[in-house]
This record gives C-alpha cells, structure tokens and sequence, in this order.
C-alpha cells in the first residue's frame, strides 16, 4: 500500500501567509523566511526531487509576494469613518452655545450701562452655560463615538487581514499544495502497479 504523502501543516511561517500580520508594507526579508519555513514543514519526509519541486513553487510565489501583499493590503486600507447622523446636530448645538456665551457677553454689558433692565444673574448664567456647554459636548461626543470608530476600524482589520491571507494562499499556500497532490496521486499510482506487480508474479509462481 502506498505510503501518505505529508499534508500541508504550515505552522511556523504561516504569519505573514494567513493574514495575522498584515502590514503596509511587507518587508521582503519577513516574507522569505515565512515562505521557507512554510515551505520546510511542507517537505518533510518527502524525496529529495519532489521536496526541491516544492521548495520551487513556494518561491516562485515568494518573488512578488511582497508587492502582491502591499497592493492587497493598500486596497483593503480603510477610509475615513464615517459620521454619526447626530453629528450635525452637534455641530449645531456647539454653534448655538456659542452663540449664546456671545449674547451673554452683550447683555452683560448692556445692563451694566442700564440700558437693559435684566436679573443681574441672568447674563453669568446664559456665559457659564455657553462656555461650559460647548467643551462639554465635544467630550460628551467624542465619547459617543469611540465606539463606532472602534467597530469600523476593527472591520478596516479584518479586510485586511483577508486580503493578505487570500494573496498569500493563491500566490504560496496553492500552488505548494498542488505540488503535494500530485506527489500524493504519483505515490498512490506507483502503488496500485506495485500491487499488480506483486500479483501476477505471484499467480506466476503458483502456476509453475
């Protein structure tokens, strides 16, 4: 019976191949020595010429592999978030709380002269309100949003950690599979004309 041909572990240098480590730009040396240890757990136990034909299409993936990473990564790369619909809204009340401090100031002055009649108090209330209010709201806001900012960048991540796995799969992880099926279909083959082999020299024996 034909012996099992090894299958494709990759562990050790599959994090640049898998999309774990996306980076902007791949250093070329990372992304050699993943391709070789990839290539390393792929050939062990194999002969010698069907471990150098993997060894062969694991580099011929690695030689634009980088660049195939920078331009899959680049495409994957997010945008900017996209604003909450109560931004506006925001931006609205700050321009009314300034406003207000504005009128505040005014009015402030205004009754100082005596040539308005106001509550003493009501000119440092409406200033306290449109001074505070508008720092206030920008914290109160920023906090609100953290969560979105969060999910969308966790999102923008996971594009590309898919784009850098799906560029290392059909550049490296392929084409060395491809090579170990048919290693396997050849050593299952080899097998089968074994057997017969065996066979009919034994139905030979036994008929003399």
């Amino acid at each position: 019976m034909a012996a099992a041909a090894p299958g494709p572990r990759y562990g050790a240098g599959r994090g640049l191949l898998d999309g774990r480590r996306p980076a902007l730009s791949a250093s070329r040396a990372s992304v050699d020595e993943a391709v070789r240890a990839v290539a390393a757990e792929a050939v062990a136990g194999l002969p010698a010429p069907w471990a150098q034909a993997v060894r062969e299409a694991a580099r011929r993936g690695g030689r634009t592999l980088p660049e195939a990473l920078d331009a899959a990564v680049e495409r994957a790369a997010p945008d900017e978030p996209p604003r909450p619909r109560w931004w506006s809204v925001v931006g609205t009340a700050q321009w009314l709380l300034a406003l207000l401090a504005t009128a505040a100031l005014v009015f402030g002055t205004v009754t100082a002269a005596g040539a308005l009649r106001l509550p003493w108090w009501l000119p440092p209330v409406l200033l306290a309100v449109g001074a505070l209010g508008g720092p206030l709201l920008t914290r109160v806001s920023r906090f609100a949003a953290r969560g979105p900012a969060r999910r969308h960048g966790q999102a923008a991540e996971r594009r590309m950690a898919d784009a850098a796995a799906d560029c290392g799969r059909a550049r490296v992880l392929e084409p060395l599979a491809a090579e170990l099926l048919r290693y396997r279909e050849v050593r299952e083959q080899y097998g089968v004309l074994t057997g017969n082999h065996f066979r009919m020299t034994e139905l030979s024996t036994a008929g003399q």
